[in-house]
């Protein structure tokens, strides 16, 4: 039986709780955030 890979690295938890938020690179395609914050 395979285990999955964690979503988030250890730092990147230690960051979320030191910080509030988790940068997640590439998540979605930049013409999406321009839309976004063309909306916003």
């Amino acid at each position: 039986m395979t285990h999955p890979l964690p979503a988030l690295s250890d730092a990147q938890i230690a960051a979320f709780i030191a910080d509030g938020f988790v940068r997640l690179d590439n998540a979605f395609p930049r013409e999406l955030a321009d839309e976004g914050r063309a909306i916003l």
